[in-house]
């Protein structure tokens, strides 16, 4: 019966790393409002609370290099994007609630997943579905190297 309170934990978890990836991303300059005429200091604005759909974060030159955002079906992702357009880091939750952690190679192959991950088994051509609790590594051919559990 932990896992209500799992799911909760990584939400909040989700929350926390995004907030602090637009703090880190926009810095303070980009809240400045306008400059004190005495001190010539910069006037901060702060918002109690900021509702979009989604945030986009782009490099210098306007290249989407970070999303935070829902899917489809309402859950959260964040991912990071190598500069070429392919997204390289993937952070979730799955339609149940479920967390996973995708880091992805050169080459679109998710390399490792940890968390829920589903795939084709080569050996029965069934479709598999890990447990929230499962570390996959993987070749460049995208076969499985390693996993815990063992299943």
């Amino acid at each position: 019966m932990n896992r209500p309170r799992f799911d909760a934990y990584s939400k909040v978890l989700l929350t926390i790393i995004a907030a602090c990836l637009v703090w880190l991303c926009f810095g303070r300059s980009h809240f400045v409002a306008r400059v004190d005429a005495q001190t010539s200091q910069p006037l901060q604005v702060r918002y109690q609370t900021v509702w979009a759909e989604n945030f986009v974060l782009v490099d210098e030159n306007g290249k989407a290099r970070a999303k935070f955002g829902c899917q489809a079906g309402g859950s959260p992702t964040l991912t990071f994007d190598d500069g070429k357009g392919r997204d390289r880091i993937s952070l979730g939750l799955a339609d149940d609630g479920t967390p996973s952690l995708v880091l992805v190679d050169g080459n679109g192959q998710p390399r490792v997943v940890l968390g829920v991950a589903k795939w084709d088994d080569p050996r029965t051509g069934r479709s598999v579905k890990t447990e929230p609790s499962s570390l996959i590594l993987s070749n460049k051919g995208g076969k499985i190297i390693w996993k815990a559990p063992p299943r």
